[in-house]
Protein backbone atom coordinates (compact mmCIF):
# COMPACT_ATOMS: atom_id res chain seq x y z
CA UNK A 1 0.00 0.00 0.00
CA UNK A 2 3.12 2.11 0.41
CA UNK A 3 4.18 1.90 -2.27
CA UNK A 4 1.03 2.73 -4.66
CA UNK A 5 0.57 5.85 -2.57
CA UNK A 6 3.75 7.35 -3.83
CA UNK A 7 2.75 7.98 -7.53
CA UNK A 8 -0.07 9.97 -6.34
CA UNK A 9 2.26 12.70 -4.78
CA UNK A 10 3.64 12.93 -8.18
CA UNK A 11 0.33 13.43 -10.04
CA UNK A 12 -0.62 16.79 -8.73
CA UNK A 13 1.84 18.73 -10.30
CA UNK A 14 0.65 17.72 -13.30
CA UNK A 15 -2.50 18.60 -13.39
CA UNK A 16 -2.09 21.64 -12.01
CA UNK A 17 0.03 22.40 -14.74
CA UNK A 18 -2.85 21.32 -17.01
CA UNK A 19 -5.33 23.61 -15.47
CA UNK A 20 -3.17 26.04 -15.81
CA UNK A 21 -2.49 25.47 -19.82
CA UNK A 22 -6.63 25.49 -20.24
CA UNK A 23 -6.74 28.63 -18.43
CA UNK A 24 -4.16 30.43 -20.43
CA UNK A 25 -5.68 28.62 -23.21
CA UNK A 26 -9.05 30.26 -22.66
CA UNK A 27 -7.48 33.51 -21.92
CA UNK A 28 -5.63 33.65 -25.19
CA UNK A 29 -9.34 33.09 -26.76
CA UNK A 30 -10.94 35.83 -24.69
CA UNK A 31 -8.51 38.10 -25.77
CA UNK A 32 -8.81 37.60 -29.31
CA UNK A 33 -13.12 37.04 -29.01
CA UNK A 34 -13.90 39.71 -26.52
CA UNK A 35 -13.11 42.76 -29.26
CA UNK A 36 -14.95 40.82 -31.99
CA UNK A 37 -17.65 40.16 -29.85
CA UNK A 38 -18.12 43.74 -28.46
CA UNK A 39 -18.44 45.15 -32.32
CA UNK A 40 -21.56 46.48 -33.29
CA UNK A 41 -21.84 44.48 -36.85
CA UNK A 42 -22.13 41.58 -34.82
CA UNK A 43 -26.13 42.81 -33.44
CA UNK A 44 -26.79 44.66 -36.42
CA UNK A 45 -26.93 41.66 -38.15
CA UNK A 46 -30.88 41.29 -39.38
CA UNK A 47 -32.63 38.27 -40.36
CA UNK A 48 -34.77 38.20 -43.99
CA UNK A 49 -38.00 38.22 -41.76
CA UNK A 50 -36.39 41.62 -40.14
CA UNK A 51 -35.71 43.36 -43.42
CA UNK A 52 -39.38 42.16 -44.84
CA UNK A 53 -41.02 43.79 -41.56
CA UNK A 54 -39.01 46.78 -42.30
CA UNK A 55 -40.10 46.86 -46.19
CA UNK A 56 -43.78 46.51 -44.98
CA UNK A 57 -43.39 49.37 -42.35
CA UNK A 58 -41.75 51.76 -44.69
CA UNK A 59 -43.95 51.52 -47.32
CA UNK A 60 -47.01 51.40 -45.15
CA UNK A 61 -45.73 55.02 -43.61
CA UNK A 62 -45.19 56.22 -47.36
CA UNK A 63 -49.06 55.45 -47.76
CA UNK A 64 -49.70 57.15 -44.61
CA UNK A 65 -47.61 60.44 -45.65
CA UNK A 66 -49.78 60.16 -49.10
CA UNK A 67 -52.97 59.95 -47.88
CA UNK A 68 -51.87 62.97 -45.39
CA UNK A 69 -50.90 65.04 -48.09
CA UNK A 70 -53.99 64.31 -50.36
CA UNK A 71 -56.11 65.08 -47.15
CA UNK A 72 -54.12 68.87 -46.79
CA UNK A 73 -54.10 68.95 -50.87
CA UNK A 74 -58.12 68.49 -50.53
CA UNK A 75 -58.63 70.78 -47.18
CA UNK A 76 -56.43 74.03 -49.62
CA UNK A 77 -58.17 73.13 -52.49
CA UNK A 78 -61.50 73.13 -50.10
CA UNK A 79 -60.69 76.66 -49.03
CA UNK A 80 -59.90 78.05 -52.13
CA UNK A 81 -63.44 77.51 -53.64
CA UNK A 82 -65.08 78.72 -50.16
CA UNK A 83 -62.73 81.87 -50.49
CA UNK A 84 -63.87 82.14 -54.19
CA UNK A 85 -67.24 81.74 -53.47
CA UNK A 86 -66.84 84.45 -50.84
CA UNK A 87 -65.49 86.95 -52.42
CA UNK A 88 -68.33 86.48 -55.38
CA UNK A 89 -70.13 86.60 -53.02
CA UNK A 90 -69.09 89.23 -51.42
CA UNK A 91 -68.52 91.34 -55.16
CA UNK A 92 -72.19 90.31 -55.91
CA UNK A 93 -73.12 92.02 -52.44
CA UNK A 94 -71.52 95.32 -52.61
CA UNK A 95 -72.37 95.25 -56.34
CA UNK A 96 -75.93 95.19 -55.09
CA UNK A 97 -75.58 97.79 -52.63
CA UNK A 98 -74.14 99.91 -54.98
CA UNK A 99 -76.79 99.85 -57.32
CA UNK A 100 -79.49 100.36 -54.24
CA UNK A 101 -77.33 103.65 -53.74
CA UNK A 102 -77.59 104.32 -57.13
CA UNK A 103 -80.51 107.06 -57.37
CA UNK A 104 -80.34 106.59 -61.42
CA UNK A 105 -80.92 102.61 -60.73
CA UNK A 106 -83.38 102.71 -57.94
CA UNK A 107 -85.20 105.26 -60.37
CA UNK A 108 -85.07 102.78 -63.03
CA UNK A 109 -86.44 100.08 -61.21
CA UNK A 110 -89.55 101.45 -60.06
CA UNK A 111 -90.19 103.00 -63.65
CA UNK A 112 -89.87 99.29 -64.61
CA UNK A 113 -92.08 98.31 -61.95
CA UNK A 114 -94.96 100.72 -62.58
CA UNK A 115 -94.89 99.62 -66.30
CA UNK A 116 -95.31 95.91 -65.03
CA UNK A 117 -98.33 96.99 -62.49
CA UNK A 118 -100.07 98.87 -65.29
CA UNK A 119 -99.68 96.15 -67.58
CA UNK A 120 -100.55 93.48 -65.01
CA UNK A 121 -104.33 95.63 -63.86
CA UNK A 122 -104.79 96.23 -67.84
CA UNK A 123 -104.72 92.13 -68.16
CA UNK A 124 -107.05 91.96 -64.96
CA UNK A 125 -109.32 94.58 -66.56
CA UNK A 126 -109.58 92.99 -69.64
CA UNK A 127 -109.99 89.67 -68.46
CA UNK A 128 -113.35 90.99 -66.73
CA UNK A 129 -114.28 92.87 -69.60
CA UNK A 130 -114.39 89.65 -71.26
CA UNK A 131 -116.75 87.95 -68.62
CA UNK A 132 -118.86 91.20 -68.93
CA UNK A 133 -118.81 90.82 -72.69
CA UNK A 134 -120.55 87.48 -72.37
CA UNK A 135 -123.18 88.47 -69.53
CA UNK A 136 -124.06 91.19 -72.34
CA UNK A 137 -124.18 88.78 -75.33
CA UNK A 138 -126.51 86.68 -73.01
CA UNK A 139 -128.67 90.03 -72.18
CA UNK A 140 -128.78 91.51 -75.40
CA UNK A 141 -129.24 88.05 -77.77
CA UNK A 142 -129.94 85.57 -75.76
CA UNK A 143 -131.54 82.83 -78.90
CA UNK A 144 -129.50 84.09 -81.23
CA UNK A 145 -126.46 81.65 -83.15
CA UNK A 146 -122.98 82.85 -84.90
CA UNK A 147 -124.92 83.18 -88.05
CA UNK A 148 -127.04 85.79 -86.72
CA UNK A 149 -125.42 89.35 -86.98
CA UNK A 150 -126.73 90.40 -83.64
CA UNK A 151 -124.75 87.76 -82.13
CA UNK A 152 -121.40 89.50 -82.97
CA UNK A 153 -122.72 92.70 -82.39
CA UNK A 154 -123.37 92.29 -78.99
CA UNK A 155 -120.21 91.14 -78.16
CA UNK A 156 -119.13 94.44 -80.03
CA UNK A 157 -121.19 96.78 -77.77
CA UNK A 158 -118.76 95.61 -74.92
CA UNK A 159 -115.70 95.61 -76.26
CA UNK A 160 -116.70 99.53 -77.53
CA UNK A 161 -116.73 100.21 -73.94
CA UNK A 162 -113.29 97.99 -73.41
CA UNK A 163 -111.71 99.95 -75.66
CA UNK A 164 -112.41 103.39 -73.86
CA UNK A 165 -111.18 101.66 -70.63
CA UNK A 166 -108.33 100.32 -71.94
CA UNK A 167 -107.38 103.69 -73.68
CA UNK A 168 -107.84 105.62 -70.39
CA UNK A 169 -105.38 103.21 -68.64
CA UNK A 170 -103.20 103.53 -71.43
CA UNK A 171 -102.85 107.12 -71.05
CA UNK A 172 -102.62 107.09 -67.64
CA UNK A 173 -99.37 104.44 -67.73
CA UNK A 174 -97.76 106.56 -70.06
CA UNK A 175 -98.30 110.01 -68.14
CA UNK A 176 -96.35 107.63 -65.39
CA UNK A 177 -93.89 107.09 -67.24
CA UNK A 178 -92.88 110.30 -68.04
CA UNK A 179 -93.55 111.45 -63.92
CA UNK A 180 -96.94 113.74 -65.45
CA UNK A 181 -100.46 114.15 -63.40
CA UNK A 182 -103.58 113.94 -65.31
CA UNK A 183 -106.79 115.68 -64.68
CA UNK A 184 -108.49 113.13 -62.54
CA UNK A 185 -111.70 115.11 -62.42
CA UNK A 186 -112.21 114.66 -66.19
CA UNK A 187 -110.81 111.26 -66.21
CA UNK A 188 -113.18 110.50 -63.61
CA UNK A 189 -115.97 111.49 -65.48
CA UNK A 190 -115.27 109.52 -68.39
CA UNK A 191 -114.42 106.22 -66.39
CA UNK A 192 -118.05 106.57 -64.32
CA UNK A 193 -119.71 107.29 -67.86
CA UNK A 194 -118.32 104.15 -69.19
CA UNK A 195 -119.09 102.51 -66.07
CA UNK A 196 -122.63 103.12 -66.07
CA UNK A 197 -122.83 101.90 -69.51
CA UNK A 198 -121.30 98.43 -68.43
CA UNK A 199 -123.62 98.16 -65.24
CA UNK A 200 -126.50 99.14 -68.00
CA UNK A 201 -125.63 96.27 -70.76
CA UNK A 202 -125.10 93.80 -67.46
CA UNK A 203 -127.55 93.80 -64.98
CA UNK A 204 -130.00 96.39 -66.90
CA UNK A 205 -132.22 93.57 -67.83
CA UNK A 206 -132.40 91.88 -65.12
CA UNK A 207 -133.21 94.90 -62.96
CA UNK A 208 -136.07 95.94 -65.14
CA UNK A 209 -137.17 92.21 -64.48
CA UNK A 210 -136.51 92.89 -61.04
CA UNK A 211 -134.71 90.22 -60.40
CA UNK A 212 -132.43 90.82 -57.64
CA UNK A 213 -129.72 87.90 -57.68
CA UNK A 214 -128.91 87.82 -61.54
CA UNK A 215 -128.93 91.67 -61.36
CA UNK A 216 -126.28 90.85 -58.53
CA UNK A 217 -124.70 88.42 -60.02
CA UNK A 218 -124.44 90.37 -63.51
CA UNK A 219 -123.00 93.41 -61.72
CA UNK A 220 -120.10 91.64 -60.44
CA UNK A 221 -117.64 91.71 -63.69
CA UNK A 222 -118.77 95.52 -63.76
CA UNK A 223 -117.64 95.94 -59.90
CA UNK A 224 -114.78 94.68 -60.80
CA UNK A 225 -113.64 96.70 -63.55
CA UNK A 226 -114.54 99.88 -61.80
CA UNK A 227 -112.46 98.58 -58.81
CA UNK A 228 -109.62 97.59 -61.57
CA UNK A 229 -110.02 101.12 -63.12
CA UNK A 230 -110.23 103.33 -60.08
CA UNK A 231 -106.76 101.01 -58.37
CA UNK A 232 -105.20 101.47 -61.97
CA UNK A 233 -105.49 105.11 -61.51
CA UNK A 234 -104.61 105.33 -58.05
CA UNK A 235 -101.63 103.45 -58.40
CA UNK A 236 -100.52 105.52 -61.61
CA UNK A 237 -101.31 108.81 -59.78
CA UNK A 238 -98.63 107.03 -56.79
CA UNK A 239 -96.25 105.89 -59.30
CA UNK A 240 -96.04 109.78 -61.00
CA UNK A 241 -95.56 111.25 -57.59
CA UNK A 242 -92.71 108.93 -56.91
CA UNK A 243 -90.48 109.18 -60.36
CA UNK A 244 -91.20 112.90 -59.97
CA UNK A 245 -89.33 112.35 -56.41
CA UNK A 246 -86.46 110.36 -58.42
CA UNK A 247 -86.25 112.96 -60.59
CA UNK A 248 -85.73 115.88 -58.43
CA UNK A 249 -82.94 113.47 -56.37
CA UNK A 250 -81.28 113.16 -60.08
CA UNK A 251 -81.47 116.62 -60.78
CA UNK A 252 -80.05 117.77 -57.58
CA UNK A 253 -77.09 115.19 -58.48
CA UNK A 254 -76.25 116.08 -61.19
CA UNK A 255 -75.92 119.51 -59.91
CA UNK A 256 -73.59 118.71 -57.37
CA UNK A 257 -71.74 116.58 -59.97
CA UNK A 258 -71.31 119.83 -62.38
CA UNK A 259 -70.71 121.62 -59.23
CA UNK A 260 -67.77 119.31 -58.09
CA UNK A 261 -66.53 119.27 -62.13
CA UNK A 262 -66.78 123.48 -61.95
CA UNK A 263 -64.45 123.48 -58.62
CA UNK A 264 -62.34 120.62 -60.29
CA UNK A 265 -61.89 122.94 -63.60
CA UNK A 266 -61.26 126.08 -61.52
CA UNK A 267 -58.86 124.53 -59.29
CA UNK A 268 -57.19 122.81 -62.87
CA UNK A 269 -57.49 126.40 -64.07
CA UNK A 270 -55.50 128.04 -60.69
CA UNK A 271 -52.56 125.49 -61.06
CA UNK A 272 -52.14 126.13 -64.84
CA UNK A 273 -52.15 129.85 -63.90
CA UNK A 274 -49.38 129.48 -60.64
CA UNK A 275 -47.25 127.53 -63.37
CA UNK A 276 -47.36 129.70 -65.92
CA UNK A 277 -44.15 131.58 -64.50
CA UNK A 278 -42.26 128.17 -64.88
CA UNK A 279 -43.85 126.84 -67.90
CA UNK A 280 -42.71 130.63 -69.95
CA UNK A 281 -39.02 129.40 -69.13
CA UNK A 282 -39.38 125.79 -70.14
CA UNK A 283 -38.11 127.16 -73.75
CA UNK A 284 -35.06 128.67 -72.07
CA UNK A 285 -32.42 126.12 -71.33
CA UNK A 286 -32.59 125.63 -67.48
CA UNK A 287 -29.94 124.19 -65.31
CA UNK A 288 -31.50 122.21 -63.37
CA UNK A 289 -29.40 120.83 -61.16
CA UNK A 290 -28.87 124.48 -60.14
CA UNK A 291 -32.24 125.01 -59.82
CA UNK A 292 -32.84 121.37 -57.45
CA UNK A 293 -29.62 122.68 -55.16
CA UNK A 294 -30.88 126.28 -54.69
CA UNK A 295 -34.12 124.79 -53.80
CA UNK A 296 -32.91 122.09 -51.19
CA UNK A 297 -30.80 124.55 -49.86
CA UNK A 298 -33.31 127.23 -49.39
CA UNK A 299 -36.06 125.16 -48.63
CA UNK A 300 -35.47 121.64 -47.28
CA UNK A 301 -35.14 120.90 -43.81
CA UNK A 302 -31.86 121.07 -42.21
CA UNK A 303 -32.56 117.36 -40.72
CA UNK A 304 -33.33 116.16 -44.34
CA UNK A 305 -29.80 117.18 -45.21
CA UNK A 306 -27.29 116.35 -42.58
CA UNK A 307 -25.15 113.88 -44.46
CA UNK A 308 -24.03 113.98 -48.05
CA UNK A 309 -25.94 111.01 -49.16
CA UNK A 310 -28.90 112.29 -48.38
CA UNK A 311 -28.60 116.04 -49.64
CA UNK A 312 -27.41 113.90 -53.01
CA UNK A 313 -30.63 111.92 -52.61
CA UNK A 314 -32.62 115.30 -52.22
CA UNK A 315 -31.01 117.44 -55.25
CA UNK A 316 -31.47 114.19 -57.48
CA UNK A 317 -34.96 113.65 -56.82
CA UNK A 318 -35.77 117.58 -57.47
CA UNK A 319 -33.64 117.49 -60.34
CA UNK A 320 -35.16 115.13 -62.11
CA UNK A 321 -39.38 116.13 -61.28
CA UNK A 322 -37.66 119.42 -62.84
CA UNK A 323 -36.46 117.90 -65.95
CA UNK A 324 -38.99 115.46 -66.69
CA UNK A 325 -41.66 118.88 -65.96
CA UNK A 326 -39.17 120.62 -68.40
CA UNK A 327 -39.34 117.51 -71.28
CA UNK A 328 -43.02 118.65 -70.99
CA UNK A 329 -44.19 115.80 -68.49
CA UNK A 330 -47.76 116.75 -66.72
CA UNK A 331 -47.20 117.03 -62.91
CA UNK A 332 -49.25 113.98 -62.28
CA UNK A 333 -47.28 111.50 -64.34
CA UNK A 334 -44.61 112.74 -62.49
CA UNK A 335 -46.11 112.46 -59.49
CA UNK A 336 -47.21 109.03 -60.23
CA UNK A 337 -43.48 108.38 -61.65
CA UNK A 338 -41.98 108.93 -58.21
CA UNK A 339 -44.41 107.99 -55.73
CA UNK A 340 -45.01 111.34 -54.95
CA UNK A 341 -47.55 113.81 -53.88
CA UNK A 342 -49.00 115.81 -56.91
CA UNK A 343 -48.92 119.02 -54.70
CA UNK A 344 -45.59 118.58 -53.36
CA UNK A 345 -44.62 118.10 -57.36
CA UNK A 346 -46.65 121.24 -58.05
CA UNK A 347 -45.03 123.04 -55.04
CA UNK A 348 -41.54 122.35 -56.42
CA UNK A 349 -42.00 123.73 -59.92
CA UNK A 350 -43.89 126.96 -58.09
CA UNK A 351 -39.96 127.16 -56.48
CA UNK A 352 -38.68 126.35 -59.54
CA UNK A 353 -40.57 129.05 -61.44
CA UNK A 354 -39.80 131.57 -58.68
CA UNK A 355 -36.14 130.97 -58.79
CA UNK A 356 -36.02 131.48 -62.19
CA UNK A 357 -37.61 134.72 -61.60
CA UNK A 358 -35.54 136.30 -58.94
CA UNK A 359 -32.46 134.69 -61.46
CA UNK A 360 -33.87 136.98 -64.21
CA UNK A 361 -33.84 140.25 -62.47
CA UNK A 362 -31.15 139.38 -60.31
CA UNK A 363 -27.48 137.07 -60.72
CA UNK A 364 -27.84 133.35 -62.59
CA UNK A 365 -28.08 130.71 -60.15
CA UNK A 366 -24.28 129.49 -59.93
CA UNK A 367 -23.58 125.46 -60.93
Amino acid sequence: MKKSDKPAKSDKPAKEIDRIGKVAAELEEAVVLGPMQARPELTEIRANWEMRLDRWAAQWIRAAHRSQDLRASLTEVRAQGRARRTQARQARTEQAMSRLGSVAYRRLRTYRRAVLVSRALIGLVVIALAWSAVNVQHNIAPNTTPANLLWWLSYGAELVVSGFVVALMLVSTDATTWGMSLDRGRIILFEVALMSVTIGLNAGHHLHQKDWGAAAQNSAAPLMIGTGMWLHGWISRRYATILAHADDLLNAESSTTTAGEYEQAARVEHHVESDAVAVSHTDEEVDCRALAEAIVDQDAPATMRDTARDYERLVSTVENVLTDYAAGQWPADIAANYRMDEIAVMRLINRAGQLLDEQAHTAPIAA
